[in-house]
């Protein structure tokens, strides 16, 4: 079990502090290529100020602390403090493995919830208490920690919060478990009155890919490097006279994008045009995605998936050729992918609000919290000011300007690769 105390900041007055907060939450073991690590959400963890660990069998906490944060997927690394401590942690807690394989539609898994996560008058057993889930969907997803979007699966079984940072694992034939992702946000289902059943949960997980993806980066540089995106918009070409217009031939032998704008500070920039379309593109791996109408790309079979997956997928600094179609001609561009750096940050990146006091005037950065935290979280959209909201259309590729159906008729690619 995770218990953690934070002192959030307040972004709207940064000079005031945000009041002490106490919650429970889950944190899990997990083993990769031979390494262990403690793992839970950035959401758990943001603003702390202490975090202790509770296992079964034992009365006296660990504590922990933030060793890797990584709030674009939700997720933290933590360590727990003093050698000594953290050799008995690791001989009372066995990790679980990581499933780098997705599950399926409609696969049965289990959520764990340990039981040193649940406060003493809450009914906690000596046994972990799996909770019976299945997979309704895989796709991508908003990961409010950040406004970033990743893939994600959703599951529905009821839930309750302690199962934040739990452990999402697919038993195995020989009786083991396997860890495929780790809950990082729920949406609560309907209740019906009279007692009748309502809806289930929609609970999401953090897939085990990126999972890997924050432990690759770790092993290979010593921190987490962040999830690369392309920062650009585009358009669909489902329309004859569109593609006809930029010169694509065909309806269904070739797909493609058209780009509308690119972020400036995206490596793409230096490459790529307004008005090019995109056809494929080709990682190191030597793997070539043939980019649909819609912004897909194949996967698994039969399925398809936003190319913004494909690219999030690969590190910083890893290149990548892209296919276009410009002025009517074929060329192939190729690019060192990076992270393009939005004007109003959507998060704080678990870091309090910038501030500098000039006379009588507090100066500070305005970014998605502060936005929120001033203008009310539902409705800081129509109460901020027209001149604050037209700073987040500034750079093409922000997860709130650029929000899109799940069609992607017109769409932010700010995707990883």
């Amino acid at each position: 079990g995770l218990h953690v105390v934070k002192d959030p900041p307040r972004f709207d007055m940064p000079l005031l502090l945000g009041g002490v907060k106490r919650a429970r939450r889950s944190a899990c073991a997990v083993e990769y290529k031979g390494e262990r690590y403690i793992l839970t959400t950035a959401s758990n963890v943001l603003f702390s100020t202490q975090i202790t660990l509770s296992v079964r069998g034992r009365d006296k906490p660990f504590k922990a602390h933030v060793e890797h944060l990584c709030v674009e997927a939700d997720l933290a690394v933590l360590r727990v403090v003093g050698k000594p401590d953290a050799d008995a942690f690791d001989e009372l807690v066995a990790p679980v493995p990581l499933l780098l394989q997705l599950p399926h539609l409609n696969d049965d898994l289990q959520v764990l919830l340990p039981p040193s996560a649940l406060a003493a008058d809450e009914g906690a057993t000596t046994q972990d208490m799996p909770l019976q889930a299945h997979v309704s969907h895989i796709g991508m997803t908003t990961y409010q920690a950040a406004r970033h979007k990743l893939l994600a699966i959703q599951l529905s079984c009821n839930t309750i919060k302690q199962h934040l940072g739990s452990p999402v694992v697919a038993p195995q034939e020989d009786g083991s478990c396997r860890c495929v992702g780790i809950v990082f946000q729920r949406i609560k289902g309907k209740k019906l009155k009279g007692g009748q059943k309502g809806t289930e949960d929609a609970v999401f997980a953090v897939p085990a890919i990126h999972i890997a993806h924050l432990l690759e980066d770790i092993s290979r540089t010593g921190s987490h490097q962040g999830f690369p995106q392309l920062g650009i918009e585009f358009k669909d070409m489902h329309s004859p006279a569109l593609r006809s217009h930029h010169q694509l031939p065909g309806c269904h032998e070739h797909g493609g994008i058209l780009l509308t704008a690119i972020n400036p500070t995206a490596s793409a920039a230096l490459v790529l045009c307004v008005g090019d379309v995109l056809l494929a593109m080709t990682g190191l791996d030597g793997v070539r995605h043939e980019v649909g109408n819609d912004g897909t790309v194949p996967f698994r079979g039969d399925e398809r998936v936003s190319l913004a997956h494909v690219v999030g997928s690969k590190a910083v600094g890893e290149a990548l050729t892209l296919e276009i179609l410009r002025n009517g001609g074929k060329q192939t561009v190729d690019l060192v992918l990076n992270i393009p750096r939005p004007l109003v940050a959507p998060s704080s990146a678990g870091a309090p609000p910038p501030y500098v006091i000039i006379g009588g005037l507090v100066l500070t950065a305005v970014t998605l919290p502060y936005l929120e935290q001033s203008f009310g979280k539902k409705t800081w959209q129509k109460a901020a000011p027209i001149s604050l909201m037209k700073l987040l259309r500034e750079y093409p590729g922000h997860p709130i300007a650029s929000s899109r159906d799940t069609k992607a008729s017109r769409s932010s690619s700010s995707s990883s690769s």
